[in-house]
């Protein structure tokens, strides 16, 4: 009897437990997300760029379909890769004829996805994004031979792809932290870099609040 008991409440227990922030649409009930994030970006199994820090700042709307576990977003982010290296020895140039380039990209990414959140037991939601991007570019470089500056070369484009992203979040009755792994491909073919991608594998933690 009271195994039975005992089980009953936790029944009623489970039925009763309050639902998270995002489930009941947000601290407002409007659906709306705002999150914030930071993390690291790496450029270098896509080109010959390095490493670079990333920002973030996303919009998004929970959808009323399968208990708002699916949310449209956009979002916008920001990392500025760099590079360098040498070209072979041309007799043109000056010294050994070797030419050293440095190469800086500011480089904006748009972002129109979806993210659903599997809807388990507890605090913690894994949970998976599919989306377009577009990769706005500045490619700056610099380059000099034996000391001597030949000048410098600016490059803007636009290049489109698609971006996926793996992550959980630890939700609370304020928000939820995201710890996030990053995705994007995009093919990347210009004066600089020829047959070549711009892309994104990033690490990243993030902030997201539920309005």
């Amino acid at each position: 009897m009271r195994t039975l008991l005992l089980a009953s409440g936790l029944i009623a227990s489970a039925a009763s437990a309050e639902p998270l922030l995002y489930e009941k649409a947000g601290l407002y009930e409007t659906g709306l997300v705002v999150g914030l994030s930071a993390g690291a970006d790496f450029s270098s199994p896509f080109n010959e760029l390095g490493t670079s820090p990333a920002l973030g700042l996303e919009l998004g709307w929970l959808l009323p379909a399968l208990d708002r576990s699916l949310q449209l977003l956009v979002a916008g982010q920001w990392a500025a890769p760099a590079g360098s290296g040498d070209v072979a020895a041309d007799p043109r140039l000056p010294g050994d004829g070797v030419a050293h380039y440095d190469v800086d990209q500011q480089t904006l990414r748009l972002t129109l996805g979806l993210r659903y959140r599997l809807p388990l037991d507890g605090a913690i939601r894994p949970y998976a994004m599919l989306g377009g991007r577009a990769w706005l570019l500045e490619t700056t470089m610099k380059g000099d031979a034996d000391g001597q500056a030949f000048g410098t070369y600016v490059e803007k484009s636009t290049e489109y792809g698609v971006v996926g992203a793996l992550g959980g979040e630890w939700h609370t009755d304020y928000g939820a932290l995201a710890l996030e792994v990053e995705g994007g491909y995009a093919g990347y073919d210009r004066t600089l870099y020829e047959a070549s991608a711009v892309g994104t594998l990033a690490v990243q933690l993030a902030w997201r609040f539920f309005l």
